[in-house]
């Protein structure tokens, strides 16, 4: 399968899956900026793969972001608490991108995309919010 053919596949994965929607339109309700994290995404593709009936339960949705100017951990946990209000049953562990070099004791990002520079957990696929049609990939 081409890089291409695996985007398509895990597009319509996404679009396919009503939970996943559901928090796409929270990120966005909230600021286009905001970032799907690929875990979730990663279980919905290996649940797809292993042909299990049901997806795997969602408990946290990784959010990232990429802001210079609002690098503080209060910034992040203002948001993560705005998504809270929407759906309360999840964990929203949100990280700027910006600072992130700092916690991991990294070099600033230089990446064309900072946003993906590191995402969370080793994780290689991001979902942008804009039409949620998008994948970024690091």
């Amino acid at each position: 399968m081409t890089n291409k053919e695996q985007e398509e596949y895990v597009l319509r994965l996404v679009q396919s899956n009503e939970i996943i929607q559901i928090i796409l339109t929270a990120l966005s309700n909230h600021d286009n900026e905001l970032y799907l994290g690929g875990g979730v995404i990663r279980n919905l593709v290996w649940d797809h793969l292993h042909g299990y009936p049901n997806t795997t339960p969602i408990e946290d949705v990784d959010v990232i972001y990429y802001d210079k100017l609002s690098t503080t951990k209060d910034h992040d946990i203002a948001i993560e608490n705005k998504l809270k209000e929407t759906m309360p049953n999840l964990i929203w562990p949100v990280k700027n991108q910006a600072r992130m070099h700092v916690i991991n004791n990294d070099e600033p990002s230089s990446a064309c995309n900072p946003r993906m520079a590191k995402p969370p957990a080793g994780e290689h696929i991001c979902i942008g919010n804009v039409g949620r049609n998008s994948l970024q990939g690091s």
